[in-house]
């Protein structure tokens, strides 16, 4: 029912019945949080992340993506960075959704070094990692941005296939620049 409500936008009928629960596991909350983060409202996202917490309700893998997306959205690295840590200490960095969203965090954020560091050290990247690492980033020269994190990518993709590269990549001219 919170997952319907949701989905109509109705976010406040999908509050009240979470509260209404006797007993609010991690997958009701995530069904708020994510549709939260889905109508758009990701400040209200984050409150309700922390409610869960401070409730002791222990976030899945869903819940900790979703909310790392609703931070990236903000461009709150505060937040975060904070998500980050509950995720350190609860040993999922290493899940790969977590890792694609960690990178999209860092970077909306401005933070390419960090963002750039978990992306290389993801061991079996697919394409929605490179996707986020190549396009994540909005405070980088265009050009420099694409040549170099093309090039980064190409060169994590091929250490990984062990496949030569065909590709030539030029990239494209900056109109009005």
């Amino acid at each position: 029912m919170i997952t319907g409500f949701s989905s109509k936008g109705k976010m406040g009928k999908s509050i009240e019945l979470l509260i209404m629960m006797p007993k609010q596991d991690d997958i009701a909350w995530t069904a708020v949080i994510s549709g939260l983060v889905g109508n758009g409202e990701y400040e209200e996202a984050i409150f309700w992340f922390i409610e869960m917490v401070r409730k002791i309700v222990r976030p899945n893998l869903l819940t900790l993506s979703t909310v790392l997306s609703a931070s990236a959205s903000l461009a709150t690295l505060k937040q975060g960075l904070l998500i980050h840590t509950l995720v350190l200490k609860m040993g999922m960095e290493f899940d790969l959704s977590i890792q694609n969203s960690l990178v999209s965090m860092f970077t909306k954020c401005g933070n390419v070094a960090d963002g750039h560091q978990i992306f290389m050290s993801i061991k079996s990247p697919n394409i929605v990692s490179f996707n986020t690492m190549i396009t994540g980033s909005p405070k980088m020269d265009v050009e420099k941005k694409h040549s170099n994190c093309f090039t980064k990518c190409l060169m994590k993709a091929r250490s990984l296939t062990k496949l030569p590269f065909w590709v030539s990549y030029q990239p494209a001219p900056m109109q009005g620049f």
